[in-house]
């Protein structure tokens, strides 16, 4: 009887055991699939996060010799067919004037980030800054590049008196801000370019405002003097999350949430 009893018990326990390492296999199983769909997950954020990277970086250049080669701030204009703006040869009157603006130069459109730009002078070591003046504390991704180019002091054409125009080279950086209010600030630039309607899903931690009449866009304390190819309707914006509605309307563009 005990021995009977003995190998019962034996059976039982090996019986236990085959289950426990079922069942621990089943675990592993499942924690495997688990494990290559996270890294299949992580994987596809990853390159859409490198494709999202590329992207800015791509549209920065376009932007930066875009900015270099037009009349806004390179030696030219459209008046005559000498006076082209020429790539990277920067005319000196035009930067003084738009020194320290902190506004957005109107002659280079763009949707998605807003920028500034500097110039410094390696001989005299002026500095011009153009675009918004300040770090925004908003932006959620900053990226920065740098072009050879040149001033040129003397722009009297043609050169008279056996005088030559006096050039220095210089360093042009080009800084650009990226992220949701950015890209909410791009977004209202596009609708008045198109002349549709779109919506956005806006994130903020600060009030968001545009006063039409001072021409000021502010977030927050921060604000700068924006271009808008058409007029844009004054709105105010508090912080928080919202559906904002960007419409076109009798020759406007009005900003809702």
């Amino acid at each position: 009887m005990k021995k009977g009893f003995l190998i019962k018990i034996i059976r039982f326990k090996s019986g236990d055991s085959e289950l426990t390492i079922k069942s621990m296999f089943g675990i592993f199983i499942v924690l495997l699939v688990f494990f290559i769909l996270y890294t299949v997950i992580q994987g596809n954020v990853g390159v859409k996060i490198q494709e999202q990277q590329f992207s800015s970086y791509y549209e920065l250049e376009n932007t930066f010799l875009s900015l270099l080669g037009s009349h806004c701030i390179s030696i030219g204009n459209y008046s005559t067919k000498w006076q082209f703006p020429i790539q990277s040869v920067l005319d000196y009157v035009k930067l003084e004037q738009l020194n320290n603006n902190n506004e957005e130069l109107w002659c280079v459109e763009n949707f998605n980030f807003i920028y500034s730009l500097k110039i410094t002078d390696l001989e005299n070591g002026k500095v011009f800054n153009l675009g918004i003046k300040n770090l925004p504390e908003f932006s959620e991704r900053t990226i920065t590049t740098t072009l050879a180019s040149s001033i040129k002091y003397n722009t009297t054409h043609p050169v008279t008196n056996g005088s030559l125009p006096e050039i220095h080279q210089a360093r042009a950086s080009l800084t650009i801000y990226t992220g949701n209010i950015p890209s909410f600030y791009g977004r209202i630039k596009k609708v008045c370019h198109s002349k549709t309607r779109e919506t956005y899903n806006l994130v903020t931690d600060y009030s968001i405002s545009y006063d039409s009449k001072k021409k000021i866009f502010r977030v927050g304390e921060f604000y700068f003097y924006p271009y808008f190819g058409c007029n844009v309707r004054s709105f105010n914006i508090t912080k928080g999350e919202h559906l904002v509605v960007i419409d076109f309307k009798d020759n406007q563009v009005i900003v809702a949430t």
